[in-house]
């Protein structure tokens, strides 16, 4: 009875092993093949934390491709990154650099060499979505790409990494590889 235990728990022992192995195969998702970061800028192209009210605010993105291989993006528009500023600590939008669209409704594609980086910038005026002049105060900004998918036109959406079109939802406003951190600004 106890040899059939042994038996029966080195069997089990090996099965868990063996679907343990072929289940972290199943599970392995690309690895992370982009770094996004963000910077915000004054006018002479300078990193800075404060602007005079009505100052026009530079927004930066580059996007590196880390990996060694040639990696392209997929996007539903032609729009291929987008800005979001909030009030800071909140998920209140303030501003979006896509808002009132226009973009064209066609598949478009951004190719990046291994180690190729590429940069996205909008100066910013500092109105909100209205038009009007947002007040002093703290803010923060992030930005990215709006990847639909990576695998080519009429794909099926893999975008759960991707930045909004539009305002995004609370879900992303995390960094993931095709958005940045959350940066943080006053307007004085």
């Amino acid at each position: 009875m106890f040899i059939r235990i042994i038996r029966a728990s080195g069997l089990l022992m090996c099965a868990a092993l063996l679907l343990g192995t072929s289940q972290c195969q199943k599970n392995v998702t690309n690895p992370l093949n982009f770094v996004t970061s963000l910077s915000v800028l004054d006018a002479n192209g300078n990193p800075v934390s404060s602007f005079s009210r009505g100052q026009s605010i530079t927004l930066q993105l580059a996007v590196r491709n880390r990996s060694n291989g040639v990696q392209t993006l997929w996007f539903n528009t032609g729009e291929q990154f987008n800005f979001v500023a909030v009030n800071a600590g909140t998920t209140n939008v303030v501003w979006t650099s896509d808002n009132g669209g226009g973009f064209a409704q066609a598949f478009t594609s951004l190719t990046f060499q291994p180690g190729q980086s590429q940069t996205f910038t909008v100066t910013w005026n500092q109105t909100d979505n209205l038009g009007q002049l947002i007040s002093g105060g703290n803010y923060e900004v992030f930005g990215g790409l709006t990847v639909f998918n990576t695998t080519g036109a009429g794909s099926p959406a893999d975008n759960a990494d991707a930045m909004a079109v539009g305002t995004p939802a609370v879900s992303q406003f995390t960094p993931s590889q095709y958005r940045s951190n959350l940066t943080e600004f006053s307007i004085q």
